[in-house]
């Protein structure tokens, strides 16, 4: 155990003095913090309207005592309006009601806001005449959040996972390009144990960035303890990727070249899952980035899903351990240890 650990320190040791390596240890978080600055999100959105144009003159210019009004000709416009990313409310005349929409995604809190706002609008209080009866109806477009928010998602929880295989990845190169690697022959140190230690440095890498880009997307409303999982039946898929780019790199530089080959395949199959229709992605079965994907989909999208978590983590570990038996045999061959 003792040399396993050591093992473990001088990858870390490497990674750290690396600055390529410092920069991808990091790079989940990173990209977590830009999604978070330059994609709108309901959290951070201000307080704004889309109004049918048939609402009474009188209640809109109490509304924009509030908040941004802006006004549509049609229903379908508004609809459309409040299903894009940022958080925008809707409000259209219908029965003789007034129906205030949201998209669905958004926290209890800004539809509480929202609902105080209109609230106030048509409080007697208000002088506010308006002919028919008012009533306030308020519904959700659909039951679901923005794509694009659970795609970046899905994709930057998958890539950080992926980034715990890459620095192990790189370690092995640099264990190849310092002889380490040759001195397994004669080290008390087998190839087993060797492989154990690159499998407790992707874990540890992929857990800090699934768990800290987690955390800065979702805050508190996610699981962890699924978070964690999700990296624990990735990880035998995920140390398959390292010993593949320290098998097939000679130097840091091909390794770099792996990394761009090996980043979109954990990249692609997500996506694809967002826009490839269901009976189409039986063909995606046989890899284990869909199953991972399906995994996390799970877990920050909801249950609703095609497969649930379990099924899919089972998957992504049983898939994962067959790509890793493949590239192993083939690590010791061409690595010959």
């Amino acid at each position: 155990m003792g040399k396993i650990t050591n093992m473990i320190k001088k990858d870390f040791t490497v990674a750290s003095r690396d600055r390529m390596m410092a920069i991808v240890f990091f790079y989940s978080i990173i990209f977590a913090f830009v999604i978070r600055m330059f994609v709108p999100t309901v959290e951070g959105a201000r307080v704004e309207f889309v109004i049918h144009e048939d609402i009474s003159e009188e209640i809109i210019m109490q509304i924009e005592e509030f908040g941004e009004v802006t006004l549509l000709e049609s229903a379908e416009d508004i609809y459309e309006r409040v299903q894009r990313v940022d958080s925008v409310a809707g409000l259209l005349m219908k029965d003789e009601k007034l129906e205030l929409v949201f998209e669905g995604n958004e926290p209890e809190w800004l539809i509480e806001t929202f609902k105080t706002i209109m609230n106030e609008v048509i409080s007697p209080a208000m002088p506010i005449s308006v002919v028919m009866p008012v009533y306030i109806d308020y519904r959700a477009t659909e039951e679901k959040g923005s794509i694009i928010m659970d795609l970046l998602t899905v994709v930057l929880v998958a890539v950080a996972t992926y980034v715990g295989g890459l620095i192990a990845g790189f370690t092995i190169v640099d264990d190849k390009e310092t002889k380490t690697i040759r001195a397994l022959v004669v080290s008390p140190l087998n190839v087993y144990q060797y492989i154990i230690s690159k499998y407790a440095t992707a874990l540890f890498v992929g857990l800090f960035g699934t768990l800290g880009a987690s955390a800065i997307l979702m805050g508190a409303s996610v699981d962890y303890v699924k978070v964690i999982l999700v990296m624990v039946f990735s990880s035998t898929m995920v140390v398959a990727t390292a010993i593949f780019i320290g098998a097939y790199a000679e130097n840091q530089m091909g390794a770099l070249v792996l990394q761009k080959v090996t980043g979109w395949i954990y990249m692609i199959v997500p996506i694809l899952s967002f826009f490839v229709g269901e009976k189409w992605q039986v063909v995606l079965y046989p890899l284990p980035t869909y199953w991972q994907t399906m995994m996390i989909r799970n877990v920050f999208m909801g249950g609703d899903q095609k497969f649930d978590f379990w099924f899919s983590g089972a998957m992504t570990f049983v898939s994962g351990t067959l790509l890793f038996l493949i590239v192993f045999s083939a690590f010791r061959k061409k690595v010959r240890i």
